[in-house]
């Protein structure tokens, strides 16, 4: 799996629940909805990098 392939499956997860907004801010994708699903609601990284 490749550092973008993460960034790809977020997005297409995202787009599959389409959450009423989503912010891309510092790496990161932060959905917003009202829905009752968690995942639609949750804010996930664009990237697994390890910090040192």
């Amino acid at each position: 799996m490749q550092p973008s392939d993460i960034e790809t499956i977020e997005r297409a997860t995202l787009a599959a629940l389409s959450p009423d907004a989503v912010e891309d801010a510092w790496g990161w994708l932060l959905p917003f909805d009202g829905g009752k699903i968690s995942r639609s609601r949750t804010a996930v990284p664009l990237a697994h990098d390890l910090l040192m």
